[in-house]
């Protein structure tokens, strides 16, 4: 199989798909066996925190059930409302699921701290009990690096999340074992300060997941690897001159949509433009991108004059600190018109104060020519 970001789209999303429906299941058996015979064994022996464990299973299965869910969503064909699909649909879900992971924990550190304050009982430690334990310390450890170093791989940030939160549940199995083994030697029972600690850190993960599951909502940028593989297809064809930019947009992950701006020989008609537009794009669906719209730039690399305004613009541009790139340089001679477009950095204070000086600076040197500095966005 190719590079999952160059390689067949529909392949990719189809065999992810699988990937993400065999680990939840394998989660949902797992956690059905696991939440019965630790609350169970909670309420017979008068373990708190075993119950807790039990219900955090639940909680898992919860997760998984929904990790399924959203897989058959997300795989949804387009439609006349959502043309570019369904794939944003996991970024939902995992907040979805993070927000369960959080509302356990807050409730796990109320009961605990009431149970400090007024204590049931004192729990039974049996043979059977620390059997249990271990076992779901042991399966959720394994199952949790398993989906955890899956969904990284597979880039689903709901099977990370699953994943995360299988090892903070093995994290909660080895403190009970950790319990047992102090109140076992020393009579002291410290279960419910453990699990007041642990719901802390499930909690501090919980706000970690919620702050990337909303980046991935609100949009990031794309892999610059993905975007300069693309500009080196695009380059092999002998009519492009320059690749301007390319913007894409994540619609889910590997679903990506976007435009792109090329420089060519001023000279191309509209009928060999219109069939290079039409090979590019079949050049980036081929690996999984669809690109809606292609700008044309004409530019002039044959003329002595207009080669020498071109290198001077480059070498006046490029001195200023926010200016990272200049390109679509297009001169006129005949009706004296030049233009040309910078890309800024991100986070600059001084962009507009820079890209007017710039213009005074041009205007300057080529008085008798009309001026125009375009901005395009650096994404």
């Amino acid at each position: 199989m190719m590079d999952h970001k160059m390689g067949n789209q529909s392949i990719e999303i189809e065999t992810r798909n699988r990937m993400i429906m065999k680990y939840n299941i394998a989660g949902i058996i797992m956690n059905l066996l696991l939440s019965v015979s630790k609350i169970i064994i909670g309420v017979v022996f008068a373990s708190h925190t075993i119950q807790l464990d039990g219900f955090n299973s639940l909680a898992d299965l919860l997760s998984a059930s929904l990790s399924i869910a959203c897989t058959i969503l997300g795989a949804k064909k387009a439609s006349k409302n959502h043309p570019f699909g369904y794939g944003r649909v996991e970024y939902l879900f995992s907040m979805i699921i993070t927000l369960i992971i959080m509302y356990i924990g807050t409730g796990a550190i109320i009961k605990s701290v009431q149970l400090i304050i007024h204590p049931e009982g004192v729990p039974q430690y049996s043979r059977l009990v620390i059997i249990v334990m271990i076992f779901s310390l042991v399966g959720k450890a394994v199952y949790g690096i398993a989906v955890r170093k899956k969904g990284r791989e597979i880039h689903s940030l709901v099977m990370q999340m699953t994943g995360t939160e299988s090892l903070g549940d093995a994290l909660v199995s080895a403190a009970i074992l950790f319990a047992m083994i102090v109140y076992n030697f020393t009579g002291v029972e410290v279960e419910h300060y453990l699990c007041i600690a642990i719901s802390l850190l499930i909690l501090y993960t919980g706000v970690k997941m919620i702050i990337e599951s909303l980046t991935k909502i609100l949009g990031t940028r794309v892999d610059p690897e993905l975007k300069k593989k693309l500009i080196q297809l695009f380059i092999e064809e002998d009519e492009i001159q320059n690749v301007s930019s390319i913007i894409l947009h994540n619609y889910g992950e590997n679903i990506y949509v976007g435009s792109a701006d090329i420089d060519v020989d001023e000279k191309m008609s509209a009928g060999e433009i219109s069939a290079l537009s039409r090979k590019l794009m079949e050049k980036a669906k081929a690996c999984g991108i669809t690109i809606t719209s292609i700008g044309i730039s004409g530019s002039n690399y044959e003329d002595p004059e207009a080669i020498r305004i071109r290198d001077r613009i480059l070498t006046a541009s490029l001195k200023y600190p926010s200016i990272e790139k200049v390109h679509s340089i297009h001169t006129d001679l005949v009706k004296k018109e030049q233009s040309f477009c910078i890309v800024q950095r991100f986070g600059g204070k001084e962009h507009e104060k820079e890209r007017n000086d710039l213009l005074s600076e041009i205007e300057k040197e080529y008085p008798d020519m009309a001026v125009q500095i375009y901005t395009s966005l650096n994404a």
